[in-house]
């Protein structure tokens, strides 16, 4: 998985897959945008990767997504499962020429894209360097606002080209060892009129899940308790990004200082 969208080293979990001949999918959801060491998207080395087009992602068309593969057999079973399992959707059967009979081949779902969101998405993807660059500079205000403050890191780094961050979700660690806590930033945000979001709460902890936890996940839950993802988004001006910045780093300092 891209967490907010910083790139992976894919093609050393795909050198170490292949070897085991096991298969690999990317959960790219938070990676529009996102590019590899090699200045790729991803999907380019492994079997597929999924894009997520929700209302909060870099292109959104509201709901849907995209998949993106060069296995060939893998692309056509993902486009039956998507449909109902027909093995031909609409354009095949009406086209000029074409019966209309079809087979269901498979057990399927209904998670094909409406045509309306699908333009939609095209043409956010034609500004895709535009808004990009902007969530570059609003994470550049961000990072250079945290360097050095007491008890707030940024929850990521910045990623040597020609790797690209997506910067979907700018999330930061609150350390409550200086005397601040997540909990504490966020309702200081919230008076200031700063909403804010946590990504993710533990999996293992909700209550669908709850029944297949087997052992602690330290490492985890630590960081769950500290995470706090940050506003941003394209039409965001550099005035707002540094008044958030200034009031993270103050409630970090009040919080501080009344330890």
């Amino acid at each position: 998985m891209y967490y907010g969208g910083y790139p992976m080293d894919i093609r050393g979990i795909v050198s170490y897959a292949r070897e085991r001949k096991i298969r690999v999918l990317e959960d790219a959801a938070h990676a529009v945008g996102t590019l590899d060491d090699t200045g790729e998207w991803p999907g380019k080395y492994s079997d597929g990767a999924a894009f997520s087009f929700y209302a909060t992602k870099n292109i959104t068309s509201g709901e849907g997504g995209m998949f993106l593969t060069n296995d060939k057999d893998l692309e056509e079973r993902v486009r039956i499962l998507s449909l109902h399992g027909m093995d031909r959707d609409a354009w095949k059967r009406y086209e000029l020429g074409n019966r209309y009979a079809y087979d269901v081949v498979a057990l399927g779902y209904k998670y094909n894209m409406p045509d309306l969101t699908a333009a939609l998405v095209m043409s956010q993807l034609a500004k895709l360097s535009t808004l990009q660059a902007r969530r570059d500079r609003l994470a550049r205000i961000y990072c250079d606002a945290f360097e050095g403050s007491n008890g707030i890191v940024p929850a990521t780094q910045w990623p040597l080209r020609p790797a690209r961050h997506s910067w979907c979700v700018f999330a930061i660690i609150v350390d409550d060892s200086c005397g601040v806590t997540r909990d504490s930033v966020i309702t200081s945000l919230l008076g200031n009129g700063i909403g804010t979001s946590v990504h993710f709460p533990p999996t293992h902890l909700l209550a669908s899940m709850r029944h297949l936890h087997t052992r602690p996940l330290p490492v985890t839950e630590w960081a769950a308790q500290r995470l706090v993802s940050l506003p941003l988004y394209p039409d965001m001006s550099d005035e707002d990004a540094h008044y958030v910045a200034d009031s993270v780093c103050s409630a970090a300092r009040r919080s501080t200082s009344r330890s």
